[in-house]
């Protein structure tokens, strides 16, 4: 994902992006959830949210760039906030 998400062109062999520039391939995600209950004793990490702050902290150490994030999937703050 690193190579993908530093690529100037979406290409993992194509030329890297420099410092200024953008974020140039989209990257989206859907359930935000972190932690799943049921019937297990234990609550467990699921959906797809420890991922994704695991790749945040890995490209702001390593390249010192932050990961655009277009979030689909369940109602959020956000969507509730845009339906009032």
């Amino acid at each position: 994902m690193s190579d993908i998400l530093m690529s100037k062109d979406g290409s993992i062999n194509g030329p890297r992006r420099s410092a200024d520039d953008a974020q140039s391939v989209n990257f989206y995600s859907t359930n935000p959830d972190m932690i799943y209950a049921d019937a297990f004793k234990y609550s467990r990490m699921s959906g797809q949210q420890p991922l994704i702050l695991a790749l945040k902290a890995f490209m702001k150490h390593a390249f010192d760039k932050k990961v655009e994030i277009a979030q689909y999937g369940k109602p959020s703050q956000l969507s509730f906030e845009y339906g009032k």
